[in-house]
């Protein structure tokens, strides 16, 4: 149950996501 600690390390690469989930919705 590790879920907590992938959001934090979401927050924290927030910036990161976005990037992430625009090249996403490129593909």
């Amino acid at each position: 149950m590790h879920y907590f600690q992938e959001v934090k390390r979401f927050c924290n690469t927030h910036q990161n996501a976005i990037m992430l989930r625009n090249a996403i919705r490129t593909i």
